[in-house]
């Protein structure tokens, strides 16, 4: 008589859970938009867990500065930490730190001469590099608040803007006709 064959059972792992779902996941616990928190780790990583970044300071996902915070290098680069921490400073209001959430201080990256917020008024013509200057209603008071982008291509309909924080905390390109409503005018450096 033979012996019966055993197979063994069938076990069906679990799928493993994408960036872009632990991102949502993290966003939801925390109460923000998971389009915000996605759009971060999008605009500054690519999605690249292991991005390195400003001289070596900024490391991972959410490109945790280590060089200027309390966050070591292997916080940064742990994908559920660092989306955690940025979750954490986006529901505490504090999004303006990363690059991307702050459309003054991307810019400050590519024009060393940029002066403060309150300081870039209308001074010059349009022209590529010059900063477009707009004025937007913020959705929750109400109230006006500039938005700033530097012009990357110009035709006789409009111009590109590269900008970041349009929408928020996402890089980005956008067009913009002459006579949009928003438009303030521009400075040049």
């Amino acid at each position: 008589m033979r012996a019966a064959t055993i197979e063994p059972p069938i076990v069906i792992a679990a799928p493993q859970e994408t960036l872009p779902e632990m991102a949502a996941r993290i966003a939801l616990a925390h109460g923000i938009a998971t389009s915000t928190l996605a759009n971060l780790a999008a605009s500054e990583s690519n999605w690249n867990p292991n991005a390195v970044g400003d001289d070596d300071c900024s490391y991972g996902l959410t490109q945790q500065n280590i060089c200027a915070t309390k966050v070591t290098k292997e916080e940064a680069l742990d994908p559920e930490t660092a989306l955690t921490i940025a979750a954490e400073d986006i529901a505490a209001h504090r999004e303006s730190r990363y690059t991307v959430c702050n459309c003054w201080g991307y810019l400050s990256t590519r024009i060393k001469s940029l002066p403060r917020m309150a300081a870039i008024q209308p001074t010059g013509p349009a022209q590529i590099g010059a900063v477009a200057i707009f004025w937007y209603k913020d959705k929750q008071m109400g109230a006006p608040v500039k938005h700033i982008a530097e012009i990357a291509k110009m035709d006789a309909t409009g111009f590109t803007v590269l900008e970041t924080n349009f929408t928020h905390c996402l890089y980005d390109r956008r067009w913009i006709s002459w006579d949009d409503p928003h438009l303030e005018g521009f400075w040049s450096p």
